[in-house]
């Protein structure tokens, strides 16, 4: 019997190559992982910055709104918006209790309250019910002679218990309806929709039909609707020079293009600020609270005035 002869210092070519393989896997794994450290490392930070001063780090921004007819009664009205509460799983009461005080030192002739003041919880109603107490009884505080709401999408899991909430603490809200208001002789309309997610927004309801030297100011609360709006507007011969939203958060956690991309893929053209539409600015607010996530990242909490101007 013959025996073959062992050489156990060479190595086949095949066991060359899978060990030349495998070490290259060894390399490229090591070089994933030190990579996903770096990512990590890289985002957390900013993460952590979102969930303690990014989400509470309360703005002011000031907008000047301009109507060629406002009469000389309303030139320099003030506006006060706050928007998307979010009062449920994360409670903002420290948060809301200082953007009021905000708004009171700031003197509005009129204060908004544009939707989504509960987080709806789709399991307990009790729970809506408590959030939406507990979201209103704070403004209470408010100190100006119009407080003004109308609903968010959320709001549509408990809208009676929000209305009623609302309605005990001195709010008054707007569904499909409006009321004018009157200085000097001269007339002003505020109008509140229905949310367009989650119920039947009628325009003709909330808005008055076009007069001169009478502006319509109407409160909602998505910012995409305003295409709809605007179709609406021409077709019933209705008057809107404001229209105020907010819902999107200002994006909540901004990266580049991807966030941008994300809202647009989603139907969410406005995210935030002004826009000039055919025939009415729109101001998308970025709003108090947060949903999904308690982060905001270049997107902080909001009190926004906007005052009237003519031009």
């Amino acid at each position: 019997m013959s025996h073959l002869p062992c050489h156990p210092q060479l190595a086949s070519p095949a066991a060359a190559t899978f060990t030349m393989i495998r070490e290259d896997m060894a390399f490229s794994r090591r070089k994933f992982l030190g990579l996903g450290a770096g990512a990590a490392v890289a985002f957390s930070l900013p993460l952590a910055d979102a969930y303690t001063h990014g989400r509470h780090h309360l703005t002011t921004l000031r907008q000047d709104i301009f109507i060629p007819d406002l009469p000389d009664a309303f030139v320099g009205f003030t506006i006060a918006q706050l928007s998307d509460f979010h009062f449920g799983v994360h409670d903002e009461s420290d948060l809301l209790t200082r953007a009021i005080e905000v708004v009171n030192n700031l003197h509005p002739d009129m204060v908004a309250l544009t939707g989504d003041f509960i987080t709806a919880n789709y399991e307990s109603a009790r729970a809506n019910l408590r959030a939406a107490h507990q979201c209103a009884e704070l403004f209470r505080a408010i100190q100006s002679p119009l407080r003004l709401a109308s609903y968010g999408n959320h709001d549509m899991i408990a809208p009676r218990a929000v209305a009623d909430a609302l309605k005990s603490n001195g709010i008054t809200l707007l569904r499909n309806a409006g009321l004018n208001i009157k200085r000097g002789g001269d007339t002003m309309w505020l109008g509140g929709l229905a949310d367009s997610l989650g119920d039947v927004p009628i325009e003709s309801a909330a808005l008055p039909r076009s007069v001169r030297d009478q502006p319509a100011i109407l409160l909602g609360h998505e910012p995409s609707f305003a295409t709809r709006l605007t179709g609406d507007i021409e077709r019933g011969n209705l008057r809107c020079d404001l229209f105020l939203t907010g819902h999107t958060h200002g994006g909540q956690v901004n990266l580049p293009i991807i966030t941008q991309n994300l809202a647009s893929s989603l139907g969410e053209r406005f995210l935030h600020g002004a826009f000039s539409l055919e025939g009415f600015t729109m101001y998308v607010n970025r709003g108090l609270g947060t949903i999904h996530l308690p982060l905001r990242l270049d997107a902080p909490p909001e009190v926004t005035l906007l005052t009237l101007r003519r031009g």
